[in-house]
């Protein structure tokens, strides 16, 4: 973990610390374990143990995929032998969230757009990027902090997806709400220098 602090990947070394804190945890803080102490059945009783305590398949599956990336990484370490690997047995794509999703309706995303914030207002920009993201058909919050003026041509939004490093040629039939932004950003000049570059 150590290694991914240093390399600059807090997010992985935060995510596979809260797993060890979970597995100590599920082991009671009484031994340490090895990586030939995590077999099949191991992580069968750990997944028991976390929906014992109330955990759902999306969050079980980030702890197992957090075992595997680091048992990986061991394997390429040459810490532990490739013949041991047990993720071909227990499968952990069969983890995934299953969780409700829940739409807004057109009529609270309105409600949303014509809220009044005056008394508020280090809520507007919180406001705008929502709107923003909901006229351009759910942009990401990473996508629309490196968005350009220069970007935007006529009903087109032109950007490199950061998740994905991929190209993008959005169509925006919501033009309005571009120039609801641009309206809101003339008003509050310093969301321009925030948000758009």
């Amino acid at each position: 973990m150590e290694e991914l602090k240093l390399a600059g990947s807090m997010g992985n070394a935060r995510f596979h610390n809260d797993t060890s804190k979970s597995v100590q945890r599920y082991l009671k803080f009484d031994k340490d374990l090895s990586f030939t102490d995590i077999t099949s059945a191991f992580l069968e009783k750990y997944e028991a143990y976390l929906r014992s305590q109330g955990g759902t398949d999306g969050g079980i599956g980030v702890r197992m995929r957090s075992i595997r990336a680091l048992y990986n990484h061991a394997i390429r370490r040459n810490i532990v032998k490739e013949s041991l690997y047990l993720f071909r047995a227990y499968k952990v794509s069969r983890l995934k969230g299953r969780g409700a999703k829940c739409a807004l309706t057109f009529e609270e995303v309105k409600q949303i757009i014509n809220v009044d914030l005056s008394e508020n207002p280090e809520l507007l920009n919180s406001k705008n990027y929502f709107v923003f993201s909901f006229y351009t058909r759910g942009m990401n919050f990473a996508d629309m902090m490196k968005l350009k003026w220069k970007d935007i041509k006529g009903r087109n939004i032109y950007y490199t997806r950061s998740k994905t490093g991929v190209a993008i040629t959005q169509y925006t039939p919501y033009l309005d709400g571009l120039y609801y932004l641009e309206k809101e950003l003339d008003v509050n000049r310093e969301i321009v220098n925030d948000t758009i570059n």
